[in-house]
């Protein structure tokens, strides 16, 4: 619901003026990094808070995208589960992995595949 209020034309000043490519962009380099730092620091208080951050430019990122007609957090949402199916073919699929390590050159080289 907070959302809907910000993409009201009464809504969010910023928000009104975003538009594809731009967006949210200034802030999201810091929420990623400082989710990141939480995790470096096994910080699980402040992750939980640096990874709202992160979904918060995610959810609008997507709202920018569908008002601009290219693609909704319905088309978000379907690309991650492509990858996590696309990208663990030892869970989902035919493939070995023979131990946890050998799963992460696996995921690199699915990931270098796909178009």
């Amino acid at each position: 619901m907070a959302t809907k209020i910000c993409w009201r034309s009464s809504g969010c000043s910023v928000r009104r003026r975003a538009v594809p490519g731009t967006g949210c962009r200034p802030t999201s380099p810091s929420a990623a990094y400082e989710a990141a730092e939480a995790i470096d620091t096994d910080n699980a208080a402040l992750l939980k808070e640096e990874l709202g951050d992160v979904l918060m430019q995610v959810v609008f990122h997507a709202g920018i995208e569908a008002d601009a007609g290219r693609f909704d957090m319905d088309d978000v949402c379907d690309g991650v589960v492509k990858k996590l199916l696309y990208r663990h073919p030892h869970v989902f699929g035919d493939g070995q992995a023979e131990t946890a390590d050998t799963v992460p050159a696996s995921w690199e080289q699915l990931k270098r595949q796909e178009i």
